[in-house]
């Protein structure tokens, strides 16, 4: 045992963390730029995703975040952010 609970969770568990994670920081993030709103749900749904494409995308581009705890947090929330507060204006954009 080396030390990383993370280490244990292999793929799939790696991805339910994320998911979860994704899910609670889409719904922070969608509240805390809009304030609130019926967009809930897919403010969680948006985080899930985002959580879980930057957990696989920033290792592409070097960003290693699978050896810690920290790492995975942080690709977590990055990439619910960044997914929740883009679709957030591309809604004001294109609203009628």
């Amino acid at each position: 045992m080396d030390g990383n609970p993370g280490a244990q969770l292999g793929l799939l568990g790696a991805i339910l963390v994320l998911a979860a994670l994704g899910a609670a920081t889409g719904l922070l993030a969608g509240l805390a730029l809009r304030g609130s709103g019926p967009r809930i749900a897919g403010d969680a749904a948006a985080g899930a995703v985002g959580s879980v494409g930057s957990g696989f995308l920033l290792p592409s581009f070097g960003i290693e975040t699978a050896g810690s705890f920290g790492g995975t947090l942080g690709a977590g929330i990055v990439g619910a952010v960044v997914l929740v507060a883009g679709l957030g204006l591309l809604r004001k954009l294109f609203a009628p």
